[in-house]
């Protein structure tokens, strides 16, 4: 395998970005301990990438897809089905709407880059730190979400990607437009544009 960066350096960016689930987790959340948990992130933070900014697209469906009232919605109709084992959300989009939906059903969550909108992804970038941690998952009842719906392309090869990881699937948009072919299995809200 061709590799571009050392084991430590791998190491050291996984265990970053497990850390800032949990911190992501622990802001949204406001717990007493999460400022404490922001001083210790940013501390270990390597200075190469400390003055790192991000940009994005501008995306309205995400923003509509952040509304906490939706993914209210959208938990709801995930509960009525059970509570799934993991939320696995499709990033960049899924960020916030996968904080606040994992925190409302009290389930772990993970993130998989897959931003076909912002990124131009084909599919879903797996890491071998990925595959090590959706292992423990193999059999059990996984979410997949996207914040939004649009077409369905997104969810729908995020969904026949992952089914080769041997999980039982379902899938989940905080929005779904109502022309889209894709129907997600949990929907917080339909909207027609």
């Amino acid at each position: 395998m061709d590799r571009r960066y050392s084991d430590e350096v791998v190491r050291t960016g996984e265990k970053l970005y497990k850390d800032s689930i949990a911190l992501g987790r622990a802001l949204y959340e406001l717990s007493g301990s999460c400022l404490e948990a922001l001083q210790a992130y940013k501390a270990q933070v390597p200075e190469v990438i400390s003055n790192f900014v991000y940009t994005s697209k501008q995306d309205a469906y995400t923003w509509k897809g952040s509304d906490p009232e939706k993914i209210k919605k959208l938990a709801n109709s995930v509960m009525q089905k059970g509570k799934p084992s993991l939320i696995i959300g499709a990033a960049h989009g899924a960020l916030m709407a996968g904080l606040v939906l994992a925190l409302l059903i009290d389930t772990p969550l993970w993130f998989l880059r897959f931003s076909m909108f912002k990124r131009n992804d084909k599919g879903p970038v797996i890491t071998t730190g990925d595959v090590d941690f959706l292992a423990q998952y193999r059999g059990k009842d996984v979410l997949l979400l996207d914040e939004d719906s649009a077409s369905g392309q997104t969810l729908k090869i995020f969904a026949e990607r992952l089914a080769t990881f041997g999980f039982s699937l379902r899938t989940g948009a905080v929005i779904r437009h109502g022309a889209t072919q894709f129907k997600p299995d949990h929907v917080g809200n339909v909207w027609w544009e």
